[in-house]
């Protein structure tokens, strides 16, 4: 009867004990706060993403006849999307980007969304 009682007092001083333990291990580990400034990155020159401008309407007019087709055709990119933004291009826009793979420059256009 003795021995029940006193490994129930350890269990509990252990349970209490590790308790802790975990609460520390939690707030030590748990993610920095950090603002937008501190991530901020430039996604222009950033080296994965393809080389972009906006253009002009004269261009999106010409790119429109030249294929034949409608601002609804062309793929699209959200306004939301950080190089949207980097460019500040806004809906209805349409963005030119310029790839190099290696064997020759590609253009690809999106509209802002």
């Amino acid at each position: 009867m003795c021995y029940n009682s006193l490994g129930d007092s350890l269990k509990k001083k252990t349970n209490k004990s590790t308790t802790k333990k975990v609460k520390k291990t939690k707030k030590s580990t748990s993610k920095p706060k950090s603002t937008k400034q501190e991530i901020v990155i430039n996604v222009l020159n950033h080296f994965l993403n393809p080389k972009a401008r906006i253009i002009s309407n004269k261009e999106k007019k010409e790119l429109l006849t030249k294929y034949n087709i409608n601002e609804g055709n062309l793929p699209k990119i959200f306004e939301t999307d950080p190089l949207v933004k980097a460019l500040k291009a806004k809906k209805g826009d349409v963005i030119e980007f310029i790839r190099n793979d290696g064997t020759g420059e590609y253009l690809y256009y999106r509209l802002v969304i």
